[in-house]
């Protein structure tokens, strides 16, 4: 710090700051109330504690006490060396903000890497230490470090590999991210657009997949409908100031056009309802195919429309597809049934026939004969013709099935004829 280089580092980051600032001023500091209010509760959380488990999940928990007694073993000293006496302390401060600050600010976006300028600046302060600590916590202290260096690298090349994903990694461990996007983007192209038409995303993140991963230039900016996830993200007024969000869509809304959305972007609970808000917003939406990835672990829904027109209320219901949820053991013995229990609902058109896939290849037929009571408790009447009796059971023989793996599916025939696949998971049949 008694050199220039450092000081002229930092002159160099302050004036990058500049366009961020003038930005901001701009646009209502869109950006800024984001990331300093609107994305935090600002209400006490008992879940910050949990930040020491994070944060040793990150470092390594050796690695992260190591760094911890760095910090005592330099303030206990009178008086601290130069450049200690500045780093130590500011390290020292910044880690006790972000995690005081854990307990009140944003839970529900990665904020693994608050603390990462703390230990930048403690890293210098360990290397002094580091013969002091003895052979054997120095090797312990880099096994530990390697050790999470290599599950994180092994995470990452799951996620590149997700056909393996959807088989190895379950529920919030699945790398949703980071799937499905290239399908996503190949789809969307074979669909063809016509010349005029319009290409509408249901969230930003499906939007920016689309234009980054599609092979065919477009024609005209694609246009993103407003979405709890786009707020979520803090996207919404970013869109607004492209002019790409639903806004522009009003403007130009003669237009005909092809709408794509991610169903598993939406938690399940809050599916019927988004459905019902697409097929609100515009005039003429027929239903197209589904693209189904990896298990259903990401299903993508698209729909031709003739022009948007927001109404109150959906105004065909066929453009709404069967929803439905499925249980399903992942283990059996060879012999035992395998009990499939679920439901589905379609409104309006119903659902004539639940068919079970065994390795692709449909091995049972049901109808649904089982009062359930969720539906109508959680979304009311969705108009289903079997009112109540959503639900079906089928005890599945297994005594001709291999031992081994297998992909069990649920899917549905509407009353129109189409199919439409509601759920699918491995099983793994033992002797």
């Amino acid at each position: 710090l008694r050199t220039r280089a450092p000081w002229l580092a930092a002159a160099v980051a302050l004036v990058a700051t500049v366009p961020l600032v003038v930005f901001n001023l701009d646009n209502d500091l869109a950006a800024l109330r984001f990331q300093l209010v609107d994305r935090h509760p600002w209400t006490w959380q008992w879940g910050g504690a949990l930040q020491i488990l994070e944060q040793a999940a990150v470092t390594g928990p050796l690695m992260l006490g190591a760094l911890a007694w760095t910090v005592w073993d330099a303030l206990r000293r009178r008086p601290l060396p130069w450049p200690e006496c500045v780093a130590v302390p500011i390290a020292a401060m910044v880690w006790l903000l972000f995690f005081v600050l854990g307990f009140f600010a944003d839970s529900e976006r990665f904020r693994w890497h608050w603390p990462l300028p703390a230990y930048l600046l403690l890293l210098p302060a360990l290397a002094a230490r580091w013969p002091s600590i003895g052979r054997r916590m120095a090797t312990a202290i880099i096994a530990t470090t390697g050790l999470v260096a290599a599950l994180a690298l092994s995470y990452l090349s799951v996620a590149a590999m997700p056909e393996r994903a959807a088989d190895w990694l379950a529920g919030k461990r699945y790398p949703a991210n980071f799937s499905g996007w290239r399908e996503a983007a190949a789809w969307v192209d074979d669909a063809g657009l016509e010349p005029g038409e319009r290409l509408v995303a249901g969230n930003f993140m499906l939007a920016a997949a689309l234009d980054f991963y599609r092979p065919t230039a477009p024609t005209q900016p694609m246009l993103v409908l407003d979405d709890a996830l786009n707020r979520r993200h803090g996207r919404s007024a970013q869109l607004a100031i492209w002019g790409i969000d639903e806004t522009a869509l009003m403007v130009d809304h003669s237009s005909r056009g092809l709408v794509v959305a991610e169903e598993t972007a939406q938690r399940f609970s809050d599916r019927w309802a988004w459905y019902q808000s697409i097929c609100a917003r515009f005039d003429g939406l027929e239903l197209d195919d589904p693209l189904d990835l990896h298990g259903g672990r990401k299903r993508f829904v698209r729909w031709r429309y003739r022009a948007y027109d927001p109404q109150p209320s959906c105004r065909d219901t066929a453009a709404i597809p069967p929803l439905g949820w499925v249980e399903i053991p992942s283990h059996v013995d060879r012999g035992d049934a395998l009990d499939v229990f679920g439901w589905a609902m379609q409104p309006e058109l119903g659902i004539d026939v639940v068919e079970i896939l065994v390795d692709d290849a449909v091995v049972a037929q049901t109808r649904r004969t089982i009062d359930i009571q969720w539906v109508e408790q959680r979304w009311g009447d969705v108009g289903d013709p079997a009112g109540l009796k959503l639900a079906f059971r089928v005890p599945l023989e297994t005594a001709e099935m291999a031992a081994g793996a297998h992909r069990v599916a649920v899917r549905v025939r509407r009353g129109d004829g189409r199919t439409w696949p509601i759920h699918e998971q491995p099983v793994v049949v033992s002797d």
